[in-house]
């Protein structure tokens, strides 16, 4: 099924005339919605990040989440060896916190 702006703002809670501004890049964040705006949209309507784009006509950002882990390895590589077990322990803790939610 295509959704349309219509149908995503609805779903969304967010007012037609905002929501369209944004994707046609009229206002919101200095040249349309952030990437992470338009990621919460995505995940509030089931579609992935590349279709939310696509549907919009923007350009899909590269692959994001590589570049998320290749930030999180230069932070974990620069720590020393307690630094870098506390790391994983409070990640390890995150995953589990945010499994059971």
């Amino acid at each position: 099924m295509q959704m349309t702006q219509r149908d995503l703002a609805k779903v969304t809670g967010i007012p037609y005339s905002t929501l369209n501004a944004w994707l046609t890049r009229r206002r919101g964040t200095g040249g349309g919605i952030s990437p992470d705006h338009l990621r919460a949209l995505a995940k509030g309507v089931r579609l992935t990040v590349r279709e939310m784009f696509e549907a919009n006509g923007r350009q899909v950002p590269g692959d994001l989440d590589a570049e998320r882990e290749a930030k999180l390895l230069r932070i974990y590589r620069n720590l020393p060896v307690e630094g870098q077990r506390a790391l994983i322990q409070t990640a390890e803790a995150l995953g589990r916190s945010m499994r059971a939610s």
